[in-house]
């Protein structure tokens, strides 16, 4: 009693004007809230604020982060106003768990320190005893700290994901975490997601009011549509008397409403019984291709009506069938169907115009009828081999003498020089001009007037002179004769000079003292051997090198590292002399710096960056990262939905989605898309393969077929048939038959008209202008209808000379004068020879003539060609590094030639990785992506060996 009134008397007399100072504030909370006052955490006391002290030098890395994010950051801690390296949690004297996740998010508080978050087990008080490393809930027994067992240990007010996500026979019942029951139809309302071992999932039943296993035969009995019933589940369809049934195969439909499509993807048709739908089934009032395709997809009008299947043009049994065969191939009717062949081309077409018209493959036969062009049949004006290319675009024909074509074979096959380039398989020919014929181009076949090296060379980089000094061979490091030219073989390998010329190889290292460097700047494919007085070939793993001296790279490049053993290097071997990232990365590729020196592998948890974590900072980071649940770091991507956190990250998981009805992440379904989704494109924008439902209050799969739609707004799109349109009050193929005949249609109002199942020029005015039709063949067409259409197999139409033509390059008009305008026209169209009109592009530069061979100019397979004004006569040829000028005489004229080409005694040849004196493997790539580094200069990559 008297200690209780001593203390009320002095708190009577205690002068409420004077404030607390600093020191006698007692906890960290009262502390901060004072702007004069900070807390030390490491002592435990208050202390009046004083201003750090400006830092010379180099700025910490910690020090980079502000208040917000400093805690975040692994190996930061935010302490005394300042963000420091981070020591250790126990360090910090802090009572509530605020305060400790304040100065790192790796700790809380045990009551009276902070500790670091760990397993349940290491925790020592019931203040620290919340949660685990992995975001999971910890249980107090009362003397120790647990990972909860039973599911009345975890916290209340959790949903049934969230017990499952801790004990996964754990459900709720609406309060709390309990045992899940083991069947579905055990499960209250509340609990109805899945049994007991999650095995089946439930659905509540609002007809029997009960939870069911989530099945076809479980389905409410008002379910009478496929709709329906392939909505709840995708593989159900309705059953006769109401209600849902595993879908099967046509003929065990039980009613119209499930004869739509089975479980095979075939399309049912209902006639007193269900069965596979064909087109002889069709009604035989249809008499045009239009209301067969209608019908069915791949279908054809036929005579007396009713429809077949269109497998050839010898399906059509009638002329307004006969459009094309099951292949898009056009056919034409001269009464009967035949394919549109030039054969097959009526009798009036007697003339090289007409049979062109009919086909661009075809020309006037010596019966006056079509036949195939072929490279024999060219007319004998042709003189030149692109005229030949012009005749048969990519038929192989090159002139021949005396005029006209033949099929390209073989060099000797050749007999005109300006045809002599290259034979069928690309190797070059040459015209002999002593033999005068042409000849396939090796070392070997060389002119006996070659009698030096640089003659040679100047036939190709690949030769060198006989040692008779008459004619070339293939250039070997043992057929270079003198040392100045010993430096590589045809092969860009390195040579060697000992009294002669020879390979270099592991086994002619000249010293006797060696090492790994010495040997592996004298050839890359070596090290020292075991004796270190020689060099070995490296082998292609590091086990095989059996001492330190020789443990440095296996045959593919990478490092090894030697411990009692010979072993592949790892992050952790890097010398903790090594200090940045990017050194690390040097080091080994996807290696970083770790606390103290040295290096350690990336890891999805080892993210930090100064300010807000995004989950474009853990991708770019590693492709395997993906943002943690409390978006302040990164952790490895989940493997599947299921195991995904939250709902943030089920987003970024891709074909994932967050049901918020079960509170889990799931694989994305149309089903699984929210309620609010109630349009075709708001469903089909979530999901490509989604429209909305018959409901219109969620999404469904799209149908195979459209007539299977039931509402105008579900009416887009199907799998099989592509877009669908809603004509006469029902689903139909989307056809260019649809349009208002009786409005006037000009070629782009048509091909406007899209169709998803087809390119987007099928549809053409009518003849008369009023409506659209599908597209048909070129020669079919009006003006009205040609002018920038297209015909069934894509080609564009042109009219020319008052007949509606395929477009190719020689239509273009002789106004276009520059290749710029003829690649415009078409894009695979160079300038005629003769400047003015166009011709197609040659396959190679060396068909290229002076007009449409310049600087930049390619062939018709991509090749770089230019004009070479050192040959007699001047040729196009592929702009290479041995076809450089023979004025050639130094580095600066190879460069100005082509880029990649070394000089080498007055020609330029092709640039080698060795050419290349870089020290790392960045600038190696730099220059060629298949070279790396040695650490002296470039060598090959081991994509190479």
């Amino acid at each position: 009693m008297f200690k209780f009134i001593f203390v009320i008397g002095l708190v009577g007399a205690f002068d409420v004007t004077t404030k607390c100072s600093c020191v006698q504030i007692g906890n960290a909370d009262d502390c901060e809230m004072n702007s004069n006052c900070q807390w030390n955490y490491v002592r435990g006391l208050c202390f009046t604020y004083q201003a750090p002290n400006t830092i010379t030098g180099a700025t910490t890395y910690c020090s980079l982060f502000t208040s917000d994010n400093c805690a975040l950051t692994i190996g930061c801690s935010y302490v005394n106003n300042s963000c420091i390296s981070f020591t250790g949690c126990s360090a910090y004297v802090v009572v509530s768990n605020a305060n400790c996740l304040k100065i790192s998010s790796q700790c809380i508080s045990d009551g009276t320190s902070c500790v670091q978050i760990g397993q349940c087990s290491t925790y020592l008080n019931k203040g620290a005893c919340q949660k685990d490393i992995d975001g999971k809930y910890c249980y107090w027994d009362g003397q120790k700290c647990n990972t909860p067992t039973l599911c009345s240990q975890l916290p209340g007010q959790q949903t049934d994901f969230d017990c499952r996500s801790q004990i996964s026979t754990c459900t709720t019942d609406g309060s709390q975490c309990v045992d899940s029951q083991t069947n579905c139809v055990d499960q209250k309302q509340v609990s109805c997601y899945y049994n007991k071992n999650k095995s089946i999932q439930c659905f509540w039943n609002t007809e029997s009011n009960s939870c069911m296993d989530f099945t076809c035969d479980n389905a409410p009995k008002s379910y009478n549509s496929d709709f329906k019933c392939s909505s709840f589940i995708p593989t159900c369809t309705t059953k006769l008397g109401g209600g849902c049934t595993t879908r099967g195969l046509c003929g065990v439909a039980q009613n119209r409403a499930a004869c739509i499509t089975d479980s095979l993807g075939q399309q049912c048709y209902w006639s007193t019984t269900c069965q596979v739908k064909s087109c002889n089934l069709a009604p035989t009032n249809y008499i045009t291709n239009q209301q067969c395709q209608d019908f069915l997809s791949g279908c054809i009008t036929t005579l007396g009506g009713g429809c077949v299947q269109n497998l050839s043009c010898a399906s059509a049994s009638v002329q307004q069938a006969c459009i094309s065969d099951s292949q898009g191939k056009a056919c034409i009717w001269n009464g009967t169907c035949l394919p549109k062949i030039c054969i097959n081309a009526p009798d009036a077409y007697n003339t090289e115009l007409l049979c062109q018209s009919f086909l661009p493959t075809c020309t006037v036969g010596t019966a006056k009828t079509c036949v195939d062009r072929t490279c024999e049949n060219a007319s004998l004006n042709i003189l030149q081999t692109s005229d030949c290319e012009n005749y048969l675009p990519g038929g192989n024909c090159v002139a021949k003498s005396g005029g006209g074509c033949v099929t390209l074979s073989t060099c000797d096959k050749i007999d005109l020089d300006t045809s002599c380039i290259t034979q069928k398989d690309g190797q070059q020919c040459y015209w002999d001009l002593v033999q005068l014929k042409c000849i396939l181009k090796t070392c070997d076949n060389a002119p006996t007037t070659f009698i030096n090296h640089n003659s040679c060379q100047t036939f190709s980089s690949l030769c060198t002179v006989k040692a008779t000094n008459l004619g070339c061979q293939s250039m070997t490091c043992g057929a270079l004769s003198t040392q100045p030219i010993c430096v590589k073989d045809n092969l860009g390998n390195n040579c060697v000079w000992k009294n002669q010329c020879m390979l270099k190889t592991c086994s002619n290292f000249p010293n006797t003292v060696a090492d790994h460097t010495s040997c592996n700047n004298w050839n890359h494919t070596c090290t020292v051997n075991l004796t270190n007085n020689g060099c070995q070939l490296i082998p292609q793993n590091c086990s095989s090198l059996l001492n330190q001296f020789q443990c440095q790279l296996k045959a593919d490049g990478s490092k090894c590292i030697w411990t009692t053993s010979c072993v592949d290097t790892t992050c952790f071997a890097a010398p903790t002399s090594i200090s940045t990232d990017a050194d690390c990365n040097t080091y080994m590729p996807n290696c970083i710096t770790k606390i103290g020196g040295g290096c350690q592998p990336k890891q999805c948890t080892l993210v930090t960056k100064a300010g807000a974590f995004t989950n474009t900072d853990c991708t770019s980071y590693l492709s395997t990262c993906i943002i943690n649940s409390t978006n302040n770091g990164c952790i490895n991507k989940p493997t599947t939905c299921q195991a995904t956190l939250n709902q943030n990250q089920c987003s970024l998981m891709g074909n994932c989605y967050f049901n918020t009805t079960f509170q889990n992440c799931m694989t994305n379904t149309c089903s699984s898309i929210e309620s609010t989704n109630n349009t075709h494109l708001l469903c089909n924008a979530k999901l490509s393969s989604c429209t909305v439902n018959v409901q219109q209050n969620g999404c469904m799969t799209i149908y195979d077929r459209c007539q299977q739609y039931q509402l105008s707004q579900q009416c887009y799109l199907s799998k099989l048939e592509g877009d669908c349109a809603w004509t006469n009050n029902q689903c139909q193929i989307k056809s260019c038959a649809f349009n208002d005949l009786t409005k006037s249609y000009s070629v782009n109002d048509c091909q406007n008209y899209k169709i998803f199942n087809g390119p987007s020029y099928r549809c053409v005015p009518i003849s008369t202008g009023f409506g659209c039709q599908a597209v048909s063949s070129c020669q079919s067409y009006n003006q009205a209808q040609c002018v920038g259409s297209y015909d069934v197999s894509g080609n564009q139409c042109v009219w020319l000379n008052n007949l509606c033509a395929i477009k190719t390059c020689l239509t273009a008009p002789q106004t276009i004068i520059t290749v710029a305008a003829c690649i415009s026209y078409l894009p695979e169209c160079t300038i005629a020879q003769s400047g003015s009109g166009c011709a197609v592009l040659q396959k190679y530069c060396s068909g290229l003539s002076r007009l449409q061979c310049f600087v930049g100019s390619t062939s018709q397979n991509g090749t770089k060609c230019f004009w070479n004004v050192s040959l007699t006569p001047p040729t196009c040829q592929n702009l290479e590094c041995d076809n450089a000028p023979i004025t050639t005489s130094s580095q600066a004229d190879c460069d100005a030639h082509i880029s990649g080409c070394s000089y080498v005694t007055q020609h330029c040849q092709k640039r080698f990785c060795e050419d290349y004196p870089f020290r790392t493997d960045a600038l190696c790539r730099e220059q060629n992506p298949l070279c790396t580094s040695n650490g002296i200069n470039c060598i090959p990559h081991h994509y190479l060996y």
